[in-house]
């Protein structure tokens, strides 16, 4: 495992490279195992003192991000697991443990390397509030299903406070961990030359809060995927009490979590939208309740007008230049309401394909983003929107 250390200067929000030993690492399964089984047994009370907080904002924690509530017999069990399903694994991909210091916060993640990515093409990860890293992990299936869908290296992390992951799981160290991990990948050790960003319901928030001040180099071609996400924290709290004498509960839910600072938002800046992919399941019951497959609906999760993709439904569609590209998917009607929310990415994609000719895909339009290919953007975006607003 190697240990690369950030700072945050105060004159810029850019994280900036202090320590950057370049390496080039020959892969060796069983020493990743090892390493993975050994770091399991480091006790997390080794980490820096925690920043304090007070009975309110732990009580938002636990609501807003219960994956830092993992014990750590929870986390060693999971560690285990992982380290048994690698064992067993015998496809591409390759694992490497890494740690990212910043502000002098250990973050603790890990990057799979896949031999068939496009040379310098990263995925960074911003998972949702429930998970770690390694639950990923025990699912290579999914993981290596996705990094051949986008011909993509794949970076996983762990916010402050949640696993190994050492500080106080905040809102700003969430945001400044996934800086630190742009910055890291930006960096000499890995050069990106492409990042493909994925932020996951509540990572789609902090992916969104993290655009709006991080400062990507000229040269690194960027797209990014806000997945099931909301356009603000404050809507999914208010969006669970929206109906009869429950809303003076909803209005005061999303009172405390825009007053506990918790209210993430996750719509893009302007200059970051046409490379923005929006993601979210569409009516699962378009016979029973009259609604095309094209509107936003409720995932079991997030209620259809809390989603990210319901604000840009709102917008003007007579202008398009500013609307993300929105991929309204079919569910599948054999699951169980309320698992779209969960349903692996690489699955969602295979659901979501759009076109007659199905080739209009989520992946397809991502590496178009990234080719910079403006007339057959242009075109997917209004196929994809004409498909949303007639």
């Amino acid at each position: 495992m190697f240990l690369y250390n950030y700072c945050f200067p105060t004159s810029t929000s850019t994280p900036t490279p202090t320590i950057n030993p370049p390496h080039t690492p020959t892969y060796n399964k069983n020493e990743f195992l090892q390493e993975f089984k050994d770091f399991t047994a480091q006790p997390k009370n080794n980490a820096p003192k925690k920043e304090s907080e007070g009975m309110l904002q732990r009580l938002f924690k636990k609501a807003a991000l219960p994956a830092a509530f993992y014990s750590m017999d929870q986390i060693k069990k999971l560690r285990d697991d992982v380290a048994t399903t690698v064992s067993q694994y015998n496809g591409p991909l390759r694992f490497e443990k890494i740690q990212i210091k910043i502000d002098g916060i250990k973050i603790d993640g890990v990057k799979i390397i896949n031999p068939k990515a496009v040379e310098g093409r990263w995925m960074a990860k911003c998972l949702g509030n429930s998970e770690l890293y390694e639950s990923r992990l025990t699912n290579l299936e999914a993981l290596a299903k996705e990094a051949d869908q986008f011909k993509s290296n794949i970076i996983l992390f762990n916010y402050p406070g949640v696993g190994l992951s050492e500080g106080l799981a905040s809102p700003d160290n969430m945001v400044k961990s996934y800086k630190g991990v742009l910055a890291y990948l930006e960096g000499p050790n890995v050069s990106a030359k492409e990042i493909i960003g994925h932020g996951f319901s509540i990572g789609g928030g902090v992916q969104g809060e993290a655009l709006k001040t991080y400062t990507f180099k000229p040269e690194t071609k960027t797209c990014f995927i806000q997945d099931r996400t909301f356009s603000q924290a404050s809507k999914v709290a208010s969006s669970c009490f929206w109906y009869g004498n429950k809303r003076p509960i909803g209005w005061l839910a999303s009172y405390l979590v825009e007053s506990g600072n918790w209210n993430f938002n996750a719509v893009p800046p302007e200059k970051f939208r046409n490379k923005t992919i929006v993601v979210q399941n569409g009516n699962q019951y378009p016979l029973l309740w009259g609604a095309p497959y094209s509107k936003p609906a409720n995932d079991g999760v997030i209620r259809a007008k809390a989603s990210l993709a319901h604000y840009f439904t709102k917008k003007n569609k007579s202008n398009i230049s500013n609307i993300p590209f929105l991929f309204i998917y079919r569910p599948n009607y054999t699951q169980k309401y309320g698992a779209e929310h969960n349903l692996p990415f690489s699955e969602l994609i295979e659901q979501s394909i759009q076109g007659k000719s199905n080739s209009l895909s989520i992946p397809t339009v991502c590496l178009s983003i990234l080719a910079k290919e403006t007339e057959t953007l242009n075109g997917y975006k209004q196929f994809l929107n004409k498909k949303i607003y007639g």
